[in-house]
């Protein structure tokens, strides 16, 4: 960061110039997007309503083609949480969940309102599941949950979960992490198969 982007962010960070706020909210201020989205969710979580407001409505209307690069491997666990919460747009709420390090418990707070694609997507995401099991009951108190994932839901608990984590069941060997090419691969298997099994 160069010494007046430093400057800028200090200056609307200290609250001394309410304007030079309001036109970092809005968005307006010369900033690279990954220093001025966050920016923009800290006004977002802030105290004073008309910019908290601004900022989160010019966060809601950014581009998701500006907003994914910076989701997929620089945002950090504010960023992350905000635009779990608050984005509607389900490339973005697609990007959070396929991201490896996503704080877990945000994955069980999407699991309980994604639609039935954006399901599949977080099924798949077994290294997450392991680490954070809640991720199916969440799962299961959606009131969208397709057949096929409830149906997934089921053989994890058999097959994959932990003995000490479901009593009475077997792992069923040893877990290795797919990779984001294999991942994606089977996102599209999956899907043909969903709609496969519509009709």
């Amino acid at each position: 960061m160069v010494e007046g982007q430093g400057s800028l962010l200090d200056h609307v960070r200290s609250g001394g110039n309410r304007e030079l706020q309001m036109m970092a909210a809005s968005g307006l201020l010369p900033l690279p997007p990954e220093e001025l989205m966050p920016l923009q969710v800290e006004l977002a979580r802030g105290l004073d309503v008309e910019i908290s407001q601004r900022a989160t409505e010019s966060l809601r209307k950014m581009d998701p083609r500006l907003v994914v690069p910076f989701l997929e491997r620089r945002a950090g666990e504010e960023v992350l949480s905000f635009f779990a919460a608050e984005a509607e747009h389900p490339l973005l709420i697609e990007t959070i969940l396929r991201r490896r390090d996503v704080p877990r418990h945000l994955l069980v707070d999407l699991a309980v309102r994604l639609p039935a694609d954006l399901q599949e997507i977080l099924i798949l995401r077994q290294d997450a599941i392991i680490e954070e099991p809640g991720i199916l009951e969440a799962l299961e108190r959606n009131p969208f949950l397709s057949g096929y994932v409830q149906r997934r839901i089921t053989e994890y608990r058999e097959h994959l979960l932990p003995q000490g984590q479901r009593p009475g069941y077997a792992p069923a060997g040893p877990y290795e992490e797919m990779s984001d090419e294999e991942l994606a691969v089977v996102v599209v298997r999956t899907k043909r198969k969903t709609n496969y099994e519509k009709k």
